[in-house]
């Protein structure tokens, strides 16, 4: 743990482009789900994305079911549900 957090302090450009372009993808997922709302005709606001999306994301990565499956899907409609 030791070393990782030496070479990160070594190397600060590395771990802020990894952040930058992690937090530009999630963002372009966001405005995907937001513009195929649109499409739908749905009335979300941008910021039940901006909240809902990288929840579920985040839940998706817990190893709560095999590879995942359906854990995005049902956490999306699950905190979408009081937001909207």
């Amino acid at each position: 743990m030791n070393l990782l957090l030496q070479s990160m302090i070594k190397q600060p450009f590395s771990v802020f482009s990894a952040v930058g372009l992690s937090m530009l993808s999630t963002f372009s997922v966001i405005l995907c789900y937001s513009t195929l709302a649109d499409a739908m005709s749905l009335e979300v606001p941008f910021h039940v994305f901006l909240t809902v999306i990288p929840l579920s994301f985040f839940a998706s990565n817990l190893p709560i079911s095999i590879g995942g499956l359906g854990v995005r899907e049902s956490s999306i409609i699950y905190l979408k549900t009081p937001l909207a």
